[in-house]
């Protein structure tokens, strides 16, 4: 397959990390052609609404049985080339039922969401194996800064240096986390450690909330229930922000809503909704400093619940987003996060790792950035 790259007026494009990512992970899948256009329409001629509700892909496992919000069967597929020690994988769509009850008897051997540190840590001292990868996932807090308490500068970087973040680490994660200390990941060529000018320091934070005026803030604190460290981390903000004045309400919401949150500042600007807070997880599917600075940071990114820009960053990444690497262009995003970082319309808190636990007789366990295990790797253990 070749691809060429061409802006709107047909000129090349340089060919940078960002279009090579976009191409060849998660957004370009082969699929059966034959099976697709059987269900193509004309007014569907590329089957999107059958794809939607049903898989055609190439690899190890087909599809046996999708019974939508239980759970979905997966055979081995009997031509691939190199066949999984499990023929059969059951997913199972447990909803609020509690992972680490259904590991201890035996109802599933797998686990991988909804299961809380302390779950983890118990299931470990139960015998069971715990596998870990360190993730590229970021949990941080982001506020409203075009209106609202938050529109002063000083008041944000209050809460910056309120946030226990060693505490956040060490009870949430039971230190299976890292401070974040950027957006960018800290593998690009590009990372620069900005936010490493705040640390936790509630003196420091009631000097700046000083300096605001003392407002009176009263606020929702947004989290979603889908990560079960968000609640805690929530709580822990919360404690922390009382002590220099700020009041905030946790308000959960299932990963859904969250996105609805977010998107309802981000993606409708001239009729943004309330000026509030947000806990948020989200990782970029690459190194690359245009995806995590050019979402979140610059005007119209389309993950800007802050609706905060700055010139200076949107020239960066109108700049360089599509150029090839480069030194100048590494020093044009490590100078945008230190604007950012200053101006801390988004508060980087950890990078957690990614865990699961399995049972007795298996291992093999491995992870893809956005797609879960890779079921097709596990196998029984020969101890």
């Amino acid at each position: 397959m070749g691809v060429d790259l061409k802006d709107a007026k047909g000129s090349p494009i340089e060919v940078g990390t960002t279009s090579i990512a976009m191409f060849f992970n998660t957004n370009e899948r082969i699929i059966d052609s034959v099976e697709a256009k059987r269900h193509a329409t004309a007014s569907d001629p590329y089957a999107t609404k059958w794809l939607r509700t049903h898989a055609v892909g190439s690899g190890p496992y087909y599809v046996s049985d999708w019974q939508t919000g239980q759970q979905v069967v997966l055979k081995s597929h009997p031509d691939y080339p190199k066949q999984p020690a499990f023929k059969t994988v059951t997913a199972r769509v447990v909803n609020n039922a509690n992972v680490s009850s259904l590991l201890q008897s035996g109802e599933i051997n797998f686990g991988e969401f909804n299961l809380s540190q302390s779950d983890i840590d118990k299931l470990d001292k139960a015998g069971f194996k715990v596998a870990s990868e360190a993730a590229a996932t970021l949990t941080y807090l982001t506020m409203a800064s075009d209106t609202g308490p938050f529109k002063d500068e000083k008041v944000r970087q209050a809460v910056a240096y309120a946030i226990p973040y060693k505490q956040i680490i060490s009870s949430v994660y039971s230190g299976r986390a890292q401070r974040g200390l950027s957006i960018v990941n800290k593998t690009s060529s590009s990372y620069a450690p900005a936010w490493n000018i705040y640390d936790t320091d509630l003196g420091k934070a009631k000097e700046l909330m000083s300096e605001a005026g003392n407002p009176s803030i009263s606020v929702p604190l947004h989290y979603s229930t889908g990560d079960a460290a968000q609640e805690d981390i929530a709580i822990l903000i919360q404690e922390n922000l009382k002590k220099i004045g700020i009041t905030v309400k946790l308000t959960p919401h299932t990963a859904d809503e969250q996105w609805d949150v977010v998107n309802g500042r981000s993606r409708a600007p001239s009729n943004p909704g309330s000026p509030d807070m947000v806990l948020f997880n989200w990782g970029p599917w690459t190194d690359d400093p245009k995806i995590p600075v050019g979402y979140s940071s610059t005007k119209n990114g389309v993950n800007n619940y802050a609706l905060w820009d700055d010139p200076k960053v949107d020239q960066v990444d109108a700049t360089w987003q599509l150029r090839a690497p480069s030194a100048e262009r590494d020093a044009a995003y490590k100078q945008a996060q230190e604007i950012i970082a200053k101006a801390a319309p988004v508060i980087p808190i950890t990078y957690a790792e990614r865990q699961s636990v399995m049972a007795k007789g298996i291992t093999g366990a491995s992870f893809e950035q956005f797609a879960g295990t890779r079921f097709y790797l596990l196998e029984p253990d020969s101890k």
